[in-house]
């Protein structure tokens, strides 16, 4: 089998990616998630016209681009991740324009994007027609639910991320005994991932439970901005010594350290579409005080006793991490019962994956009904009229 990505899958079993096949070259690259674009592009009618077509409607140059790569090496199935800033809408019809099993892979909310980006295009009705000839995969039920805001999909399943439990260490590195309970923050060190309210949690404990005895290492990239905050939110409240910012791990070595610690803190935003660092925390055998509204904790226990509701209230945060030191001999077995059950969920190799060939299996191959022709027809037509206009 044969299947053009936007991303790697050399895991799915019986697929033969071609030697050197590389999609991204092909596609003109358009617009990062830069600080103050959208303030630019607003300022700039020619810049946010582009950025209009690249996230909800059609750059000519990527159609004709994946047109010609589809009828050269014919897959039998392409799977989209995330089309975001390639013009969207184009990139599906040129897709559906061949004989081929169309499947998107959801891990952000593509429906808001194209949404937000209709003004002058008028692509909304076409994108809807797209979606319902296209199998889709969900991350979690939060991004299958924002995903189907402009129309359903051919089909829409969730199937939660996954990561390969039996390569993370979750045997413990030695009894300490000290009373100590060591947490750890790891990832993306951001705004979005809630690390200031974890120091602002820890600094509330250590006022009000000047008795608990913690550490909080947090191990990241972090920008110097957000470092220079959190440092002197650190100073400020006297954890030099408490909270420690740690540079950034190699995966292999950051999960071995992992053994070293009691329990993980995530405090994610609501906005977070799934969240691996909670799972491969918890594949590693610690407990996690999390956020209950990111996508990987749909996958947690119903009665879990470690969710903070609100990430800004010092008090919630405090008191879960207060519990977590009250129950230090208690928390290996809260986290072994907790990588059980994410392991029910996102085991890369059990679940996960036998997930994806399923929906390969059942994706039917595109009839073809659509051509690139109309497509740009249309295309023109609405440039035309905007101009007019």
């Amino acid at each position: 089998m044969t299947i053009l990505t936007s991303a790697a899958l050399g895991q799915l079993e019986r697929t033969t990616l071609m030697p050197g096949l590389n999609v991204r070259p092909i596609f003109e690259p358009i617009f990062e998630y830069e600080e103050l674009l959208d303030a630019r592009t607003t300022q700039n009618p020619l810049w946010l016209r582009r950025r209009q077509e690249a996230f909800g409607g059609v750059l000519v140059g990527n159609v004709l681009a994946l047109s010609d790569c589809l009828t050269e090496i014919r897959p039998e199935v392409v799977w989209f991740f995330n089309p975001l800033g390639l013009g969207t809408v184009g990139i599906l019809e040129a897709a559906l324009s061949h004989p081929v099993k169309c499947i998107i892979h959801l891990m952000d909310n593509i429906d808001g994007a194209v949404a937000e980006h209709q003004q002058a295009l008028s692509f909304e009705g076409r994108y809807r027609r797209l979606k319902s000839h296209i199998s889709a995969i969900s991350c979690s039920r939060k991004t299958l639910l924002a995903n189907e805001r402009l129309g359903p999909y051919r089909s829409h399943r969730v199937i939660y991320n996954g990561i390969s439990f039996d390569e993370i260490p979750c045997e413990r590195t030695g009894a300490r005994g000290d009373g100590v309970c060591r947490f750890v923050y790891f990832g993306q060190v951001s705004e979005p991932k809630g690390v200031l309210e974890i120091v602002r949690g820890a600094a509330h404990l250590r006022r009000e439970r000047p008795e608990a005895r913690f550490t909080v290492d947090v191990i990241g990239r972090c920008s110097a901005l957000y470092r220079r905050e959190l440092e002197s939110t650190i100073a400020e409240n006297g954890l030099s010594g408490v909270v420690n910012l740690i540079p950034f791990m190699a995966h292999e070595t950051l999960m071995t350290e992992l053994t070293r610690y009691d329990a993980a803190v995530m405090l994610l935003s609501a906005e977070e579409p799934f969240g691996y660092a909670p799972v491969e925390a918890a594949a590693a055998g610690l407990p996690v005080v999390m956020t209950p509204d990111a996508g990987s904790a749909e996958c947690f226990p119903e009665d879990y006793p470690l969710f903070v509701e609100n990430r800004s209230k010092e008090t919630e945060v405090a008191e879960k991490m207060w519990w977590c030191c009250r129950n230090l001999p208690e928390l290996r077995k809260l986290g072994l019962e907790l990588r059980s059950a994410l392991q029910a969920r996102c085991d890369l190799d059990r679940v996960t994956i036998p997930g994806y060939l399923r929906v390969v299996r059942a994706c039917p191959v595109s009839a073809g009904r659509f051509n690139i022709q109309g497509l740009l027809s249309s295309y023109y037509t609405a440039r035309l009229y905007s101009q007019i206009a």
